[in-house]
């Protein structure tokens, strides 16, 4: 057999043994090259640049599958969020793969439409992957009595608390937050606000509402039952609150309406635009969640931001300890929101 004919490229991609009998060496200078230790078990330079540049010439890429089984690591992330479309989850996942791209990790996605069972099951098949850990949004309950999670796999959850702190959890001072922009409300002479929110059994709603009756509490008005709307952190479902709420009687229609995120945001926005523009005049706007719309609307809506950035940052620090086998000393991460004040009086 000619060298021309041995040196020629292989018609799939060679293995580590192929580059190395390529190049005259042994596998195991070639794994060292590959690693960049080439220097270090004082591999020739000749040698080094021989080998570097055969693995360019039969475009040689070292399996990370292979790589992943040997040291039980496979370099990947899932992150497992309610619903892709949510501006906050959008900014969460955006900035939570830059993160692991610039540590060497891929993010796997999963949404689970706020839905149990398709939760677990994305969690069953990431887990299945051997993914490194998983970051959750999770749609169980806060208490969780019935459902616990008995995968091996290092967890954390982000914005939405599971279990009675056992768990690694990241989230907003969610009830804080709607504290102070219902306070503000109240402070500028408005009685009669209504709450739309989402899920009642996630923490993030409880907290929300939590906020929210703390503030009617502190100024002396009473919890009224009726201007309290919960389902889904969908705009379909702001939709429907804005209809209930408009459909009775002008004088008992709301004064403001504090929505407990911007996907509820989008669906009161609608109703008042197909129904009624004058609505934006008479009833303030207020939500959990900012959005850059929001500074460029012809109507001014105050909203409670949360700080998206060190949320991701927290978890990830959070899941990358729990990766490496360390105690995580601190479970509850609790960051604070910032409320923004669009309205002028």
């Amino acid at each position: 057999m000619s060298k021309r004919k041995t040196e020629s490229t292989y018609k799939s991609r060679p293995n580590i043994t192929q580059i190395a009998k390529i190049a005259g060496v042994s596998p195991t200078v070639v794994s060292l090259v590959l690693n960049h230790k080439a220097r270090q078990y004082r591999i020739h330079p000749n040698t080094e640049q021989k080998v570097k540049k055969i693995i360019e010439e039969q475009k040689f890429l070292p399996s990370e599958l292979a790589r992943g089984f040997r040291l039980k690591k496979t370099k990947t992330i899932g992150l497992i969020i309610a619903d892709i479309s949510n501006w906050f989850f959008s900014e969460i996942a955006k900035k939570l793969e830059k993160m692991a791209r610039d540590k060497g990790f891929t993010l796997l996605i999963g949404s689970s439409e706020d839905e149990i069972a398709l939760e677990e099951d994305i969690m069953e098949k990431m887990a299945a992957k051997s993914v490194d850990g998983m970051i959750i949004a999770s749609v169980k309950d806060a208490v969780t009595k019935k459902r616990t999670f008995h995968h091996s796999t290092p967890v954390v959850f982000l914005d939405r608390r599971v279990g009675h702190g056992q768990y690694p959890c990241v989230s907003s001072d969610n009830k804080a937050g709607a504290f102070q922009l219902i306070r503000h409300f109240l402070e500028s002479g408005i009685r009669r606000i209504a709450f739309i929110g989402g899920l009642k059994n996630v923490s993030t709603e409880q907290e929300r509402l939590a906020g929210y009756r703390m503030a009617l509490e502190k100024f002396g008005i009473r919890y009224d039952r009726a201007l309290i709307k919960e389902d889904a952190f969908r705009p379909e479902f702001g939709w429907q609150a804005a209809r209930d709420l408009f459909s009775r009687p002008a004088s008992d229609w709301p004064q403001a309406i504090f929505t407990a995120s911007f996907t509820i945001l989008e669906g009161v926005l609608k109703y008042i635009n197909e129904t009624d523009k004058n609505l934006f005049q008479r009833t303030r706007l207020g939500t959990f969640d900012n959005h850059p719309l929001l500074d460029i609307l012809p109507v001014a809506i105050d909203a409670v931001e949360q700080d998206t950035q060190q949320l991701t940052e927290t978890a990830f620090a959070l899941l990358q300890e729990g990766m490496q086998g360390k105690r995580v000393v601190s479970l509850q991460r609790i960051i604070p929101p910032r409320l923004i004040i669009r309205y002028k009086m």
